[in-house]
C-alpha cells in the first residue's frame, strides 16, 4: 500500500535524525576505518560523504522524472559515479558533512511534502532500483542510510 507524502516525510525526518545521531556518536578518530573492500575501499567517512552526495543526486533525479524525464540512462555506471562524487567532497570535515546531510535531507522532506500521491506514482529509471515510482525512490533514501549504518555496525563489531 502506498505511503502518503506525510508518512514519507515523517520517515525521512526520523531516519535523517537517526543518521546524524549515528555519525555524531562515532568518534571522529575512527572515521578512517575501512568498511568496504571493493572499489575505493570506503571508510566510515567515505560512507557519510556518499550519503550526502547520493541524496542530492536522487533529489535531482526525482525532480527530473516529475518534469517528464525518463530517469537515469541505461548505461549509467553507478559505482564510478559514487566513487567520483565521494572524492569531490573528500576535504569536508565531520561537522560540515553532518550540516550538509541535515540541509540536504530537509530539502528532500520539503520537496516530498509538496508532492501529491499522483506525483509519487510517476516512474522513471533509478540507477539501483531500475524502473520505479518516485515513492520507491523516496523510501530507498531512508533505507539507504539504514543499510550503510548496519554495515558500519557489523564491521566495527567484527562481523562479516
Amino acid at each position: 500500500m502506498p505511503l502518503s507524502p506525510e508518512q514519507l516525510c515523517l520517515r525521512l525526518t526520523r531516519e535523517g535524525e537517526n543518521t546524524v545521531a549515528f555519525f555524531s556518536d562515532l568518534p571522529e578518530e575512527i572515521h578512517h576505518i575501512r568498511i568496504y573492500t571493493e572499489g575505493d575501499h570506503w571508510s566510515i567517512g567515505h560512507i557519510l560523504r556518499h550519503l550526502v552526495q547520493a541524496e542530492k543526486a536522487i533529489q535531482r533525479l526525482m525532480a527530473s522524472i516529475l518534469g517528464g524525464g525518463a530517469g537515469t540512462p541505461e548505461d549509467f555506471d553507478l559505482d564510478e559515479y559514487n566513487e567520483r562524487k565521494v572524492r569531490e567532497i573528500e576535504s569536508l570535515d565531520l561537522a560540515d558533512l553532518l550540516a550538509d546531510f541535515t540541509a540536504t535531507r530537509a530539502r528532500t522532506v520539503s520537496w516530498v511534502s509538496e508532492r501529491t500521491p499522483a506525483d509519487l506514482a510517476l516512474a522513471g529509471r533509478h540507477p539501483f532500483l531500475g524502473f520505479a515510482p518516485i515513492e520507491e525512490m523516496v523510501k530507498l533514501l531512508y533505507r539507504h542510510t539504514q543499510l550503510h549504518q548496519r554495515d558500519i555496525r557489523r564491521s566495527l563489531n567484527g562481523e562479516a
